[in-house]
């Protein structure tokens, strides 16, 4: 992710996350749809419901209708299928982020 211009942290799982994302203040959050500790779904609505409204992108080996709508359901911007088309997925990101801060009425700038 260094590599497309985004610094990143990791937790080591869905329990981590919830601790560090609301420490770290994170722009954009990358969950897995299955982790331990709590899938990415789970996680994603924990987070919404407590009122975080950081752009969430989920990672999935499976993209279907009902794994997409579930993810958008509990307020992810999108889901990208394993492995990640890592050529594009900068792209993907930096448009993910610019529409979650155009849906907050924020700048539009890129990392």
């Amino acid at each position: 992710m260094g590599l497309a211009g985004f610094r990143t942290e990791m937790a080591r799982d869905g329990n981590e996350a919830l601790v560090v994302i609301p420490s770290l203040k994170p722009v954009l959050v990358w969950l897995d749809f299955s982790m331990p500790g709590g899938d990415g779904i789970a996680i994603c609505g924990v987070l919404h419901r407590a009122g975080f409204r950081i752009p969430v992108v989920m990672l999935t080996g499976i993209i279907d209708e009902d794994t997409i709508q579930r993810a958008l359901d509990t307020g992810a911007m999108d889901c990208i299928k394993k492995p990640p088309d890592w050529m594009s997925l900068g792209d993907r990101l930096r448009f993910t982020l610019q529409a979650g801060r155009a849906a907050q009425g924020a700048p539009s700038e890129t990392p």
